[in-house]
């Protein structure tokens, strides 16, 4: 899943890139990309914004509802 937003977008490729960088593995990479996406995905879900995050979006339970299905 792509998050929606070309700023969005742009802020996860330069992190990726950051990541590359500060030689973090593919395996690493790739997962935490995957959950940053997950992540984004839950939230777009929830009526929330991924470029305008609050405290609340980021609660322990809020990011544990992600993984329930």
């Amino acid at each position: 899943m792509a998050l929606s937003g070309v700023k969005s977008g742009v802020q996860l490729e330069v992190f990726g890139d950051y990541l590359v960088n500060n030689g973090k593995s593919e395996r690493t990479i790739k997962n935490y990309m995957r959950n940053i996406e997950a992540f984004a995905k839950w939230l777009i879900e929830q009526g929330g914004d991924i470029s305008n995050l609050t405290r609340q979006d980021m609660t322990y339970n809020s990011i544990c509802n992600i993984y329930k299905a």
